[in-house]
């Protein structure tokens, strides 16, 4: 998984958004800590598998759970534009 280039998380009052360097997207997006996480570690180039596997321990759920979570907001992100 990869984060198309532009694209970066920033903390804002409290708040995580991504938003585009380049200027081609005009918007940001809101993400909870979660979603944070899942992009933080997509940055980093972990895998679905292996960010499921971390929020699982991390957050006491069931690796089904974990996975499910990270797929939704990864097929949405690519939904978007954001990951490759």
């Amino acid at each position: 998984m990869k984060i198309k280039d532009g694209f970066v998380l920033r903390h804002v009052m409290d708040s995580d958004i991504v938003m585009d360097v380049t200027g081609k997207f005009s918007g940001v997006v809101k993400l909870n800590a979660t979603s944070a996480e899942i992009w933080s570690a997509a940055a980093e180039g972990m895998s679905e598998r292996d960010i499921a596997a971390r929020l699982s321990e991390e957050y006491g759920i069931s690796a089904e759970k974990a996975a499910g979570d990270v797929e939704k907001f990864c097929a949405a992100m690519r939904e978007q534009g954001f990951f490759e």
